[in-house]
């Protein structure tokens, strides 16, 4: 049944179509002759203007996707957020205003309280070190240090 249905839809297009008006013998010839001719109907349909703009499209929208990284620290930050903003916060307590280098020790003290609560031996530092100037520039700006 699903054969002479794919038959008659494919000679409907041929004829409508004025490819050819022969009726394929077999499921076969069926076969071939819609395979090739639904190629060459997206091969036409790509290479007018708006198929080249739909390849460039998607293409970019590959490119984008593979290029775009989210930044270590990043990790951090959404990982042990909380946390990032305890330690800053102890930090704060901590450590006086009048005290001698106070930001380096400070962020000293709050990368190893949270050091200590990750216990992860691939921690880059660094990272956890952004990921804490970012949470200490939001607190700032939200005045809630």
């Amino acid at each position: 049944m699903f054969v002479a249905v794919l038959l008659i839809v494919f000679c409907t297009f041929k004829i409508a179509y004025g490819v050819d008006e022969t009726i394929p013998e077999t499921a076969q010839q069926v076969q071939q002759q819609t395979g090739s001719n639904v190629l060459g109907f997206v091969w036409e349909q790509l290479n007018t203007t708006f198929g080249l703009a739909f390849i460039a499209g998607v293409w970019s929208w590959i490119i984008a996707r593979l290029f775009t990284k989210k930044p270590k620290w990043k990790q951090y930050y959404d990982q042990y957020k909380g946390h990032i903003i305890e330690a800053i916060k102890l930090a704060e307590k901590g450590i006086p205003d009048g005290t001698e280098d106070k930001s380096a020790k400070r962020i000293d003290m709050a990368l190893k309280y949270i050091l200590a609560l990750t216990q992860d031996t691939k921690t880059n530092t660094d990272d956890v070190k952004q990921a804490i100037k970012v949470a200490h520039a939001e607190l700032e700006a939200s005045k809630n240090i």
